[in-house]
């Protein structure tokens, strides 16, 4: 566990907590984003660390900075830069994922994201399709509500082989799964799904 520093927090004002960094992104609020620096101060000197995620890394719903609590909502922008991770876990409480949150060399074998009933929205470039393995447990939406194109999807699940989708999620859009050609080998829909979309898989052969 990284050790606080006396530093006053604000918005913006970055620190690590369980070998993660966050920056807050409301004091008001008591929220924050994961990121990948933060600066630590021990006897007047400010000492700044960049972190790269190796392994599995599972983002925990709350940081903790001077004995208060932040609830992580974001994940912030580039944050696993130069990172090496297998597999990550989201949990319910992040609302929003930046642009860069995986490229060619940080992009995980699996990807969770926790059951929960607020929408995740998704920014341009924050997810690409490397991961093998998805579990989807909420609904999302791409950059406010504009998941109806074919090319949003078209990198973001093409290397998958298996997706389940939870009972928490309650909608999909059409070309979700689609031009994933031979790769999807299992797709398990949850009981929340009450409509399946025009050309869900379209363009996959399995």
């Amino acid at each position: 566990s990284i050790i606080a520093g006396i530093a006053r927090a604000q918005s913006g004002f970055r620190f690590g907590y369980n070998d993660m960094a966050f920056i807050i992104v409301s004091e008001e609020d008591q929220t924050v984003a994961l990121t990948n620096s933060y600066s630590e101060f021990i006897d007047n000197h400010q000492y700044d660390y960049t972190l790269a995620y190796k392994g599995i890394l599972v983002i925990p719903s709350t940081g903790t900075y001077n004995n208060k609590s932040y609830t992580v909502v974001e994940i912030g922008q580039n944050a696993f830069y130069n990172s090496s991770i297998t597999e990550v876990t989201i949990p319910a409480s992040v609302t929003l994922i930046n642009g860069g949150f995986l490229d060619a060399n940080s992009s995980p074998e699996k990807i969770i994201l926790e059951d929960g009933f607020k929408t995740l929205e998704i920014n341009s470039g924050s997810l690409f399709g490397f991961a093998k393995e998805w579990y989807l447990g909420r609904n999302i939406v791409w950059q406010g509500n504009r998941l109806d194109d074919r090319n949003d999807f078209s990198f973001i699940f093409q290397n998958a082989n298996k997706i389940v989708v939870s009972d928490a999620v309650t909608k999909l859009h059409e070309y979700q799964f689609a031009d994933n050609q031979q790769n999807l080998k299992t797709l398990i829909l949850g009981n929340g799904i009450k409509e399946i979309p025009a050309n869900l898989c379209s363009g996959c052969y399995n």
